[in-house]
């Protein structure tokens, strides 16, 4: 499956588990100072598509460890 970037366009290669963790964080600090600096915000449709792509990460994330444990 390939992965996305912050575009969403598809890269060559699947991120690994670390490399998700990695991105994961690497949005979530970048959406907290966004929203930190501008509360109201959160409306922002640049905000609501980093919010997305987050909650994208995050799924499959939880989905490949869920793989990995079976």
């Amino acid at each position: 499956m390939a992965c996305m970037s912050d575009n969403h366009q598809p890269t060559q290669e699947p991120l690994s588990g670390k490399q998700l963790l990695q991105e994961i964080e690497r949005l979530r600090i970048r959406l907290y100072k966004q929203v930190d600096q501008d509360p109201s915000a959160f409306s922002d449709p640049q905000i609501l598509k980093l919010s997305q792509r987050l909650d994208e990460l995050i799924t499959l994330y939880v989905q490949n460890q869920s793989r990995n444990r079976r």
